[in-house]
């Protein structure tokens, strides 16, 4: 693993283990990326409008907080690890990256956290918010943004 991974590593298990140090630790994580492909307001709408048949799939940056909506009461970020899926539709991903890719931007509202269900055993189900999970996984994320519903 590189120094920059593994720094990268440690600075996600510290922001997982100390919420209160969040808001210095996710500008750090956000350092590396390129932020120049931000769509013109022509390309939205026409993005948008792309068929989900058509959509390019695009990987996604592990920067959570870019994606979803903050100040949700309740919210726990969970490791992808811990988490199980009920459900993978192709339309569904194919969307939801869309939409996610538009929200990195700031062109398209941020994410809700995803409904779960806690297993009582370390792990949770995800009841809904399938297809961003399988968009994070796909993308690499070490975890996600998430509520306990049951």
């Amino acid at each position: 693993m590189s120094p920059r991974a593994s720094l990268r590593k440690n600075l996600i298990r510290l922001a997982f283990e100390n919420p209160d140090l969040r808001p210095e630790i996710i500008p750090l994580l956000k350092q590396g990326y390129d932020m120049s492909r931000k769509p013109s307001r022509e390309q939205v709408a026409e993005i948008v409008d792309i068929p989900w048949q058509e959509w390019e799939w695009q990987a996604l940056p592990d920067d959570i907080w870019r994606f979803f909506k903050r100040g949700v009461s309740g919210t726990i970020l969970v490791p992808i690890k811990q988490l199980t899926p009920i459900r993978a539709r192709e339309k569904g991903i194919a969307n939801a990256n869309k939409f996610m890719w538009l929200a990195y931007y700031g062109t398209m509202d941020r994410r809700k956290p995803l409904d779960l269900r806690d297993n009582q055993d370390g792990t949770f189900t995800v009841l809904d918010g399938n297809s961003t999970f399988a968009n994070a996984q796909k993308s690499g994320w070490k975890a996600l943004a998430g509520v306990i519903k049951e």
